[in-house]
């Protein structure tokens, strides 16, 4: 992780405002700065290490906005392989036990068609919570660059991010990727996406 971070970051040093590394695992998510001497350095994030859950990311749900936080009204697991895809890409991208324990919609509910991911006891019903894919990936997003900053302390706000991106993404889910980003990240005024190793 530090050496892909390392390279994203350092080719994209800005002069003002930071400049962040983020993998943005399928378990664990981390963010990584090039600090003054030159040197790559995965920020510590939390009390007992450098990297928040992704996996099992606890959301809270405020109506319809998904927040990343401690407290957990809402669990949600395994939707990073989900984002972008609509019910006829994950119907050949994802092995139907993949479909099944990610427990996915058809999209007929989601504006953008994309599946969304079903929590509850049931596939309908009350109770039933339909979760964006994009939306848990805004939320991871929005805390790993909050924690950057406060992290960094000052006043210098994140400018410029490279979100690591797995190799065998499809374009939609590349451009659901940077959609999420654009959409949490409003300071940021670049984002680029660099294929994870």
């Amino acid at each position: 992780v530090a050496a892909f971070l390392f390279v994203v970051v350092a080719t994209t040093r800005s002069v003002r405002g930071l400049s962040v590394g983020i993998d943005l695992g399928t378990s664990n998510s981390c963010v990584a700065v090039v600090n003054g001497a030159g040197h790559p350095e995965v920020l510590r994030l939390e009390d007992d290490g450098n990297a928040i859950g992704s996996l099992r990311s606890v959301c809270n749900a405020e109506g319809d906005s998904i927040r990343y936080g401690p407290s957990s009204t809402l669990e949600v697991t395994g939707w990073k392989r989900a984002l972008g895809l609509d019910a006829k890409s994950a119907s050949w991208r994802l092995s139907e036990r993949e479909r099944r324990s990610l427990r996915l919609d058809d999209g007929s509910e989601d504006p953008d068609g994309s599946v969304n991911l079903v929590i509850g006891d049931a596939m309908e019903g009350p109770g039933l919570k339909r979760v964006r894919p994009v939306d848990c990936t805004e939320a991871v997003l929005e805390e790993l660059v909050t924690r950057a900053e406060k992290r960094l302390g000052g006043n210098d706000k994140v400018t410029r991010a490279v979100v690591g991106c797995p190799a065998t993404y499809l374009p939609a889910q590349r451009e659901a990727l940077i959609e999420a980003a654009k959409r949490r990240l409003r300071g940021v005024e670049k984002i680029q996406l660099a294929n994870e190793p």
